[in-house]
């Protein structure tokens, strides 16, 4: 169980792709031995000072070293807060988007808040507790929380005993649930009193990561690569692969991260379900891309040409949703597929190559109907990843990479992908399909899209967690 305290204020398939998270003081404890990683994190406000202690069983890597990390916490997300390899960290401060309190407002100073704690017993819970001090006795006390990329805020209303000092704690039980590890958690606590005095605290980030295994670690300011199983080389193979394929992406549509990539290695497919409600058994991995959080079954048994296939594939799908997502944008999976396998570092040629045969063979799937989830079939699903890449290569080579960044600027602004693709390129989404088909060697014509009939999930199925992507394992 991990405790921080606050004193005064694409999942991966059989077929290989993936279906489209002041002064600071830090004290680390090395303990290789212990199995579960165990630490306290303790942040004192002194007078609106920021006093952070750390304590963390930790494995090191070379990479990762003992310098201070005081600006990296408080001045972005970019950076963690330590050289541990899991860990949960309240690591910013900041105003919280929607607060409705003026702090500055009079009646403000009436109430204290002593200490704020976060218990991590990933997968199964996380508990929120803070204690609090008021001149008047309290009457509310709420706890607002939500993921990285949610805009609204979840709000609970939690009890409390009245007194003096006020205790009050909410666990939100995630054991029914799909979290992703290391899923960015933003919260505060709101308290009034009996005479409708306000109090907010500042909001907060903790990383809800994975305690059962011992990480190794290595990270820049955009990537962080965590991985239990495997010597060191094994880490800096994938974390070079994640690095060059982040810089090929930069330097090809000119755009930056807003926050970091976490790349989650799991050995195993036992340890990587262990923190799902439901898992398919073709899944072997998954991306969140709001939180910005890949998962992957990836071990050193495993192939460099997976490797060197699936790890810039789910960077792409991490990448391109920065680029894509506004509060407006949708668009369609084979456009995201596309793009993840455009970046793959292995030849492209044999799925091309498939594409073309489908083409003269009449047997592509509509565009229409590669939109959302691409099933479960595998003939189907590789036809379907084949189809996006072959769909991406075509809008590379006749617009160019402008033409791409004209379709994702169009879409940013929430027009959907046939006004998207008559705005970008002057052809309605039929013509943009028959002239697809023409450039595979099959001659065609634009032709009425076929009609789709809605799917209706199960009553009853598990939430997703935000952004999740599915890849199949090799």
């Amino acid at each position: 169980m991990d405790r921080v305290q606050t004193c005064g204020n694409d999942s991966i398939d059989q077929v290989g792709k993936c279906h489209t998270a002041s002064n600071i003081c830090m004290d680390l404890q090395n303990d290789r031995y212990g199995g579960l990683m165990q630490k306290s994190i303790r942040l004192i406000f002194l007078t609106g000072t920021l006093l952070l202690s750390l304590g963390a069983c930790v494995t090191k890597v070379t990479e990762v070293h003992t310098a201070s990390t005081e600006s990296a916490l408080v001045a972005s997300l970019t950076a963690l807060a330590q050289e541990s390899n899991s860990q949960t960290l309240v690591d910013e401060t900041r105003e919280p988007s929607g607060t409705p309190v003026d702090r500055s407002a009079p009646g403000t100073e009436d109430i204290e808040i002593l200490s704020i704690e976060v218990e991590n017993n990933f997968p199964d819970s996380i508990t929120f507790e803070v204690v609090a001090t008021s001149n008047e006795p309290l009457r509310r006390v709420a706890l607002y929380y939500r993921f990285q990329g949610q805009d609204s805020y979840n709000l609970e209303m939690v009890s409390f005993s009245p007194g003096d000092e006020v205790h009050a704690s909410f666990t939100w039980d995630t054991e029914r649930f799909t979290i992703a590890p290391s899923s960015p958690i933003y919260f505060y606590w709101e308290l009034e009193d009996e005479t409708g005095n306000l109090f907010a605290s500042e909001e907060m980030l903790v990383y809800y990561d994975d305690l059962r295994f011992a990480w190794n670690e290595i990270k820049d300011d955009e990537i962080i690569v965590r991985w239990y199983e495997g010597d060191q080389e094994f880490g800096e193979l994938v974390f070079n692969t994640a690095r060059e394929s982040l810089d090929q992406m930069k330097a090809a549509t000119g755009a930056g991260l807003e926050f970091p990539i976490f790349v989650l290695l799991y050995a195993n497919r036992a340890d990587f379900a262990s923190w799902h409600f439901y898992v398919e058994d073709w899944v072997g991995g998954q991306a969140f891309t709001p939180l910005g959080v890949t998962t992957q079954i990836l071990n050193p048994r495993d192939s460099i040409s997976w490797v060197t296939d699936v790890i810039p594939h789910e960077i792409a799908h991490l990448f391109f949703y920065q680029q894509i997502h506004t509060n407006l944008s949708s668009w369609p999976s084979w456009i995201d597929e596309g793009f993840a396998q455009y970046f793959e570092f292995n030849s492209k040629s044999p799925a091309l190559t498939r594409v073309e045969l489908a083409a003269r063979n009449g047997t592509l799937t509509p565009l229409r109907y590669l939109s959302g989830s691409f099933g479960h079939d595998p003939g189907e699903v590789r036809l379907a990843y084949d189809q996006s890449l072959s769909v991406v290569v075509f809008l590379l080579e006749t617009w160019g990479e402008a033409g791409l960044e004209a379709l994702i600027d169009e879409i940013r602004m929430g027009t959907t992908i046939s006004a998207s693709l008559s705005e970008a390129f002057g052809v309605t989404f039929e013509e943009f399909e028959a002239l697809w088909i023409t450039w595979l060697g099959t001659p065609a014509t634009p032709r009425p899209s076929p009609t789709m009939i809605p799917t209706f999930g199960v009553i009853g199925m598990p939430t997703r967690a935000p952004g999740a992507t599915e890849t199949p394992s090799p």
